[in-house]
């Protein structure tokens, strides 16, 4: 979504950060994904997904922790239970989630259409700089999803971890450098890294 609005907005984003992202489904094959049936849903039977999630974002208001661990388990990593267990990290992670199921996950269902459509656009287009960063042993979004969006952008650095796939947000830098060049463009929504 992050390059889509590069590529959408040109000049008015000024660098683009993305974290054991999703390449769309005309680079990468979604079925290696820990959500892969959630991709098969969004195609299939879009009702079933919104029952799922549904179910799934009570579980999250309820349990929020709980409920990511209870979906990805056998996924995670050693990197994200140890990060889980950090009372700060823990608290973020859960009040970010809760705030997700707050409208049963209907941005998540969303993103999957998105991600499962065809793109209006080629991550060739984005001229911006691109971090990506992506754990080399990520369980939830394989690593081949992070290179093939860092293969098209021509200025796309892909930086890869030894940490797990929600762990990896700790590789954020606090002002992402190729855009710390650009300070006299304001932020133009969340899924751009450029944030003053």
């Amino acid at each position: 979504m992050a390059l889509a609005t590069a590529a959408r907005l040109g000049s008015r984003v000024t660098g683009v950060a993305l974290f054991a992202s999703i390449a769309p489904a005309t680079l990468v094959n979604p079925t290696d994904l820990a959500e892969a049936e959630l991709f098969s849903l969004v195609q299939g039977d879009p009702a079933a997904l919104a029952q799922q999630l549904g179910v799934l974002a009570q579980l999250m208001r309820d349990d929020p922790l709980g409920a990511a661990w209870q979906m990805l388990g056998e996924h995670l990593a050693e990197a994200d239970l140890s990060a889980g267990s950090d009372p700060a990290y823990a608290a973020a992670m859960a009040s970010s989630l809760r705030e997700s199921a707050r409208q049963d996950l209907r941005g998540y269902q969303q993103d999957l259409a998105a991600l499962a459509a065809r793109w209006p656009y080629t991550p060739d287009q984005v001229h911006q700089p691109v971090i990506l960063v992506h754990e080399r042993t990520d369980r939830i979004v394989p690593l081949r999803h992070g290179q093939a969006l860092a293969a098209a952008p021509s200025d796309a650095a892909l930086q890869t971890t030894d940490d797990g796939h929600l762990s990896v947000i700790a590789h954020l830098p606090p002002s992402p450098a190729p855009c710390s060049a650009h300070r006299d463009h304001p932020p133009h929504g969340p899924a751009l890294a450029n944030r003053h």
